[in-house]
């Protein structure tokens, strides 16, 4: 489903009026009465919890570990995009990937409109971090690189929308040996952000919150014994999915050509019961599997 229709489900679970947007938070302190967050307005909020979610380039996390976290680049851009679905690019209801020369394309139906269907779309290329983002240029970069590549992977480069595509060059950090502090949670990429290439980023953050909640709501208002129960949920649980998606992103993209090829000779046989296997896994594996 689209990003955007996720989280409009989120605010009417939760209700506009608690959120205030357009303000950032800067910093926090800490004492016996509570936490203290100190916005870029000016203005200051007291609670009894602070949750860091702000993200993969997170200002609050280092200050909750009290050292740097850096992101690490992983060797490879994403050019993402949605565009209307068609049984010329690929079936309906299938999710296809096509991949070759460390690169891929992969087109997967999202939910919606019945009669207005639309294709989640994402080209890969190992490319140098720093390379030039131009989205004026983003058609004919994809046409260089997929060059020669099946024809439904040029019609749907001459279909997409540059102006509608983001273009990332992808970053992850090494897992974290904890995602708490006193009366402070570190949430979603704030505390794990991955490469995207086990579709987990946004899943982990939501099994956070669950866990968080689920935490809280069962520790009678003794905020140091839910934190505890968090971090010992979370910390080896989104460790594990990092290190996966590292390396299956470095088995995509070339990083060990040997392991590339010898991932494109099982692909060969696939019959898609192994990878449904895995992503199975992965669910199951979590708070509500």
């Amino acid at each position: 489903m689209a990003r955007a229709a996720l989280q409009q489900l989120l605010l009417d679970a939760v209700g506009a009026q608690a959120v205030t947007l357009g303000t950032a938070c800067t910093g926090y302190r800490q004492d016996a009465s509570g936490v203290t967050a100190h916005f870029d307005d000016g203005s200051e909020r007291h609670a009894d919890l602070l949750v860091i979610a702000d993200g993969t380039h997170s200002r609050l996390r280092e200050q909750a570990l009290g050292r740097p976290v850096p992101r690490r680049y992983c060797g490879y851009v994403n050019w993402n995009v949605r565009v209307p679905a068609s049984e010329d690019l690929a079936p309906l209801h299938d999710w296809v990937q096509y991949v070759g020369d460390h690169q891929r394309v992969s087109l997967m139906p999202m939910s919606g409109d019945p009669a207005h269907p639309e294709f989640y779309c994402f080209f890969d290329v190992p490319l140098p971090a720093g390379s030039d983002n131009d989205p004026a240029r983003y058609r004919d970069e994809l046409a260089h690189h997929f060059a020669g590549w099946a024809p439904p992977v040029q019609r749907l480069i001459a279909r997409i929308d540059p102006a509608a595509m983001a273009r990332v060059e992808i970053h992850d950090i090494d897992p974290l040996e904890t995602l708490v502090a006193p009366r402070v949670a570190i949430l979603g990429d704030a505390a794990h952000g991955m490469a995207p290439d086990l579709g987990q980023g946004g899943c982990q953050a939501m099994e956070d919150a669950w866990v968080l909640a689920e935490a809280l709501e069962t520790s009678s208002g003794a905020i140091d014994e839910a934190l505890a129960r968090y971090d010992a949920a979370r910390v080896s649980r989104v460790g594990e999915i990092v290190s996966r998606a590292r390396q299956r992103a470095e088995t995509t993209h070339g990083a060990d050509p040997a392991a590339t090829r010898a991932w494109y000779a099982e692909l060969a046989a696939e019959d898609g019961r192994h990878i449904m296997g895995g992503m199975r896994k992965t669910i199951l594996g979590g708070p509500l599997g």
